[in-house]
């Protein structure tokens, strides 16, 4: 058999697969709700993974789907588009962090502007996220959803462009899973009419910021809804399990957006932690890096979230221009209004500690590689950092 067609024959042979139909699962709130071993995990009771060799073994019943596109609306041209979901409680789509990303553009923080950034670390490999859908009806009419996302790792020289029509090769990666399976679920969903909705209780990411770096953020209380089809690639646009695009128009850019939504909260704290933590690293600057640069607190008598450099910010007229360290003063002279755009109370004290986010997302059909990856991975020695499974 011609080796070219292999990719396309496992496609089909998923396609033809029929996953079995399996008990709704509990829905909870807390472990309280679940019962014996079970624990509460992004909204429903999931049982403990003990060998990720027994998950391998179920996952080769479903279907999986990696992104390969990353977008943020409120930076598209002509026109910024209003996205996704309301954490504010007003209907309206909030998106605070997007426009926090607005208005570090003019500033010149990013080499590149924040889509092309998100582009191309999902084309080099450097992000691959990888969906393991459980409990999804083979027609897609109606039913419950849970989701799993892990970090992926490509296994093949696969081109982009392969792999978003769903010809992809991917292994889990290890550090992805936790003791009841992926540490990020979203397992409170349905599907109707093709369209999935779930929520979970984080979706690790990563994202750019103020400090021109992109970094891992967790975003809490996600939500995903997605306007899903099975697909044979070709004759469709991709296979197995994608997302259903949406085409824009030519007068806008990025003409085609993923056609899923993705909603979350960035909170102050994390994104604050990794400002601090990369300019206690100039050096060029005398910065100590034992003390912080940057403090924050909410102010609860005032019902403000204030931020405030520290004394410890040296002399970043001793950096190379080009270096983020030598715009060290001027960073400690805007960041003390980013209190005022966050826009989402998540501890009910009255001050705003997070920014709601909308992202678009594109996700495309993908091959888990075959199960004695596991071995040459270095699995059973202990010494691991991804695991993988067989698609049939």
């Amino acid at each position: 058999m011609d080796t070219k067609l292999i990719p396309v024959a496992v496609s089909l042979l998923c396609i033809a697969f029929v996953p079995p139909l399996v008990q709704a699962a509990q829905l909870c709130t807390d472990d309280i709700d679940c019962s014996g071993s079970d624990a509460c995990v992004g909204g429903a009771c999931v049982p403990p993974v003990p060998d990720p060799f027994a998950y391998a073994t179920e996952v080769v019943t479903r279907w999986s789907s990696y992104v390969w596109a990353v977008q943020f609306p409120a930076l598209f041209e002509p026109t910024p588009e209003e996205c996704c979901f309301d954490y504010t409680g007003d209907s309206l789509a909030d998106d605070a962090f997007g426009a926090i990303l607005g208005l570090m553009v003019p500033l010149a923080v990013f080499d590149d502007p924040p889509d092309v950034m998100m582009q191309q670390i999902l084309q080099d490999g450097s992000l691959v996220k990888v969906f393991d859908w459980r409990e999804l009806v083979p027609d897609l009419v109606s039913g419950d959803v849970q989701l799993s996302v892990f970090d992926g790792e490509w296994t093949d020289p696969t081109t982009h462009a392969n792999r978003i029509v769903g010809q992809g090769h991917v292994a889990f990666l290890r550090s992805s899973f936790g003791p009841y399976g992926a540490l990020d679920q979203l397992n409170a969903g349905t599907v109707a009419t093709g369209l999935a909705d779930v929520t979970g209780n984080q979706f690790t990411l990563v994202l750019p910021w103020v400090t021109g770096e992109m970094v891992t953020v967790h975003l809490q209380e996600p939500r995903l809804e997605a306007s899903v089809a099975y697909g044979v690639s070709p004759p469709d646009a991709c296979a197995g399990l994608c997302s259903v695009n949406e085409d824009r128009g030519g007068a806008h850019t990025p003409q085609i957006v993923g056609g899923a939504k993705l909603g979350g909260i960035v909170t102050a704290d994390e994104m604050l932690t990794h400002t601090d933590n990369f300019y206690r690293q100039c050096d060029c600057a005398g910065v100590d890096p034992s003390s912080p640069v940057f403090v924050w607190q909410e102010n609860t008598d005032t019902d403000t979230f204030e931020i405030s450099c520290t004394s410890n910010t040296g002399d970043p007229s001793g950096c190379d221009p080009s270096d983020l360290c030598a715009d060290l003063a001027t960073t400690c002279s805007f960041i003390p209004f980013f209190g005022n755009t966050l826009d989402v109370d998540q501890n009910d004290n009255n001050v705003m500690d997070g920014w709601s986010i909308g992202l678009r997302l594109g996700f495309s059909g993908t091959i888990l590689d075959p199960i004695d990856v596991l071995f040459y991975d270095g699995f059973e020695s202990g010494d691991t950092m991804k695991w993988s499974s067989s698609v049939p």
